[in-house]
């Protein structure tokens, strides 16, 4: 099926349609953070009072004003962060995007690992007349929000793209000064508010996960998509688990709202492994909890349309037994009774 006003392929993975309007301006007034180079407009809509508030950082380097980073809050009337970067270089070209290619993008916070952004989690952009915007390129809901959290812990966000049509890499700088504070001024992209039924202007268009669809009871809220963002081991950020290293990983489970609150939720584990060249998967015993009212050996961030957990992650080194993965099993329950159960793999490292 083909959404109005949609590029046929942009409805693939990498599927994001924006309307002129949003890439130019917005509704309401820009308030600058003094001393810095981060912006934000705070906004709700008048009918669903979903949160539709944005941030702006402006390049480091470049004075002309043509190269920013944005994060928004919402997309078509639904509550989901995500975010793009616009310049004046053509990112993504024509040709490009009805091939299906997609540049090659690395990330880097402060001092942490370079960390690359794989295809999945990058979109090409077009306005709602299906013609795409080549200057720009979207990420989705989890990249944005490791940006986010980096940002968040003050660190500077350096973001390369080596296109695939050729020429020198880009390379953009933004600063994390004002952020928190800006941030704030979008109340986080938290929404009180629940879905409008429908919307225009921008749609944010992802497949479900290619697993199997969690189970639901009572009056849980959809589940959009869960994944794994980033793992902070040794004052370092990686994208997987690294065997023989305590780490501290983040889970997010994006949803669309429905009054529910979430209240607590249990994650248990299974191992997978390869000994002597044959595979073998473990289930271990032990649970970690989370509650919204404290108790419990795991930390989360509540907002209103996704939930960002904090998994303590240890898998040992062993010289016989190579770890390949670790599989998460999440049951998460609201306070409406409904509960629903999240499956997620997580590649396991050799140091």
């Amino acid at each position: 099926m083909t959404l109005p006003g949609a590029h046929p392929r942009n409805l693939s993975a990498r599927a994001l349609l924006l309307a002129a309007l949003l890439l130019s301006g917005t509704a309401s007034a820009m308030t600058r953070i003094p001393g810095t180079y981060t912006s934000y407009s705070a906004s709700t809509d008048p009918i669903s009072d979903i949160n539709t508030g944005l941030v702006s950082i402006d390049e480091l380097y470049d004075r002309s004003g043509d190269t920013y980073l944005v994060f928004r809050c919402a997309s078509a009337g639904n509550p989901g962060l995500w975010a793009y970067i616009s310049n004046k270089n053509t990112l993504v070209t024509q040709a490009d995007d009805d091939a299906g290619l997609i540049p090659a993008v690395v990330m880097r916070l402060g001092t942490d690992t370079p960390l690359p952004v794989n295809a999945d989690n990058q979109t090409t952009v077009s306005g709602s007349n299906g013609v795409l915007k080549p200057q720009t390129l979207g990420f989705s809901t989890a990249t944005a929000q490791s940006m986010v959290d980096g940002l968040l812990a003050n660190k500077k966000l350096v973001v390369r793209i080596t296109r695939t049509s050729g020429g020198q890499p880009l390379t953009f700088q933004f600063p994390a000064a004002g952020f928190t504070a800006a941030w704030n001024g979008i109340n986080q992209c938290r929404s009180t508010g629940t879905p409008a039924s429908a919307g225009s202007g921008v749609t944010l268009s992802r497949p479900a996960p290619s697993r199997s669809a969690p189970s639901t009871t009572g009056g849980a809220p959809k589940f959009t998509q869960w994944n794994f963002t980033a793992c902070t081991s040794q004052g370092r950020l990686t994208s997987a688990l690294t065997a023989g290293q305590a780490s501290v990983c983040g889970f997010t489970v994006n949803f669309i709202p429905n009054g529910a609150a979430a209240i607590s939720a249990e994650f248990r584990y299974e191992l997978e492994y390869v000994e002597n060249g044959v595979k073998g998967k473990l289930t271990l015993d032990g649970v970690d909890r989370w509650a919204a009212g404290g108790g419990g050996n795991i930390s989360a961030q509540v907002f209103s349309n996704r939930i960002a957990f904090q998994l303590p992650l240890n898998v040992r080194l062993r010289a016989a037994r190579r770890y390949t993965a670790i599989n998460v099993i999440g049951t998460i329950v609201f306070d409406n009774g409904g509960s629903k159960r999240v499956y997620e793999p997580l590649t396991v490292l050799q140091p």
